[in-house]
């Protein structure tokens, strides 16, 4: 009879273990359908809502697939209203294929080649990221630049893969 009991108690802590691994999965799905941004701050990955509220927590495997936005500044359980507003101007420039990060308190921007470029306002990014994908196909990989108001980009490292024979001695 004791033997029972026990069978019993364990059978009751294994539907208990399942009811709460299954309901962290239930917290995983974090609304999708409700995900605008991806943040990171303090190493730990957000997804942002249409408001600038945290909708659910992201795994670092979901970088892969959107551009991480970091330095974030988080306060409670919604990123401040300076960082929202730089979120929503660069909407168009986080659906970008080619964007992997952008950094708000350094303002730069890492491309998935590995391209980097710093820039001083948000403005000129927003204006100047159509120019700057296009140039990325002739850029060495790993390269840093500055992107200057009007469009002007300076290599710091790295530099131009030239595609044109015109330019080589024979």
């Amino acid at each position: 009879m004791r033997g029972f009991r026990i069978l019993k108690l364990l059978v009751y802590l294994e539907i208990i273990a399942i009811l709460l691994s299954t309901s962290g999965k239930v917290k995983q799905a974090n609304h999708p359908e409700k995900r605008m941004f991806l943040v990171e701050s303090s190493g730990r990955f957000w997804w942002i809502g249409d408001d600038g509220r945290i909708v659910g927590t992201a795994s670092p495997e979901d970088s892969g697939s959107t551009a991480v936005v970091s330095c974030v500044d988080i306060r409670g359980l919604k990123i401040s209203r300076e960082d929202f507003a730089i979120l929503r101007d660069l909407k168009g420039v986080l659906k970008s294929p080619d964007v992997s990060e952008i950094c708000i308190d350094e303002k730069y921007i890492i491309f998935r080649k590995g391209v980097v470029v710093y820039f001083h306002k948000w403005k000129d990014l927003v204006e100047n990221i159509d120019g700057i994908v296009g140039y990325l196909p002739y850029l060495v990989p790993r390269s840093v630049l500055e992107l200057f108001s009007g469009g002007d980009l300076l290599v710091l490292r790295g530099g131009w893969r030239w595609q044109d024979t015109r330019y080589t001695h024979q």
